[in-house]
């Protein structure tokens, strides 16, 4: 059962996260440049989440876990960027803090999954609905 859309969704989150924090800043300030593998915690829990994920699309078969899992990696989603927003604070003026790609990688992550989540339900309702029948 790999081939239905919340699987897709899954995975892009995963390799849109993978992808950004790998490849993009996290923030710049005037002078340096921030990634997240310089921050050990944001690394950490954008390791957790996409491996979650990752791990999470062969639960095919467990549905109520996958979305329970799911909202697990989108809280995580949401504390990574509380940690790296927090990180970006504490580094500097406000004002000479600049904004990096990595920091999307949070919100898309949660939008997917959450995408993922209605697809999971309406695959559930569909199985409930076959089982009145028989």
């Amino acid at each position: 059962m790999l081939q239905r859309i919340q699987t897709v969704y899954m995975g892009l989150a995963a390799l849109i996260t993978i992808a950004l924090v790998l490849l993009f800043p996290l923030y710049t300030n005037l002078e340096t440049v921030v990634m997240a593998i310089d921050n050990p915690v944001v690394f950490f829990f954008f390791g957790f989440c996409s491996g979650g994920l990752l791990a999470n699309i062969f639960n095919f078969k467990k549905r109520s876990l996958q979305i329970v899992l799911n909202r697990i990696i989108m809280f995580g989603f949401l504390i990574t960027l509380g940690f790296a927003i927090t990180d970006m604070i504490g580094s500097g003026d406000a004002k000479d803090v600049t904004f990096g790609l990595a920091l999307l990688a949070p919100p898309i992550g949660v939008i997917l999954i959450f995408l993922a989540n209605k697809g999971i339900n309406k695959d559930e309702k569909l199985i409930k609905s076959a089982d009145r029948i028989r």
